[in-house]
């Protein structure tokens, strides 16, 4: 059960770090150093974004519930999906950025 949650707190968690460096890269910032405090706070506010549905779909998995088999084959949920479309942006602007370089270069 606590497989889903995990994986559930580990996507949000990434979330939040990629759009950390896509917000330094878009106001041409070094890549921030994370201190083990704002690790910390990234990761409540992981936490906070874990819904209960999430929580209660796992229980469901696990199968502690009647309806347990029906779902687990019907299962659509993806929460890597937002992840794979942030560093899907984060690799468009860092070629944008890398492009435009090659551009001002005297």
């Amino acid at each position: 059960m606590d497989q889903g949650v995990i994986r559930s707190l580990k996507a949000h968690y990434r979330i939040l770090i990629v759009q950390l460096f896509i917000r330094a890269v878009d106001s041409n910032q070094p890549l921030p150093k994370l201190s083990i405090l704002s690790a910390i706070h990234m990761l409540t506010a992981a936490w906070d974004k874990v819904s209960d549905i999430t929580v209660h779909n796992c229980f469901k998995r696990a199968g502690i519930s009647k309806a347990s088999q029906e779902y687990a084959i019907n299962d659509t949920e993806y929460p890597f999906k937002e992840l794979e479309e942030e560093f899907d942006n984060l690799r468009e602007r860092q070629q944008d950025h890398a492009h435009l370089k090659l551009m001002l270069k005297p």
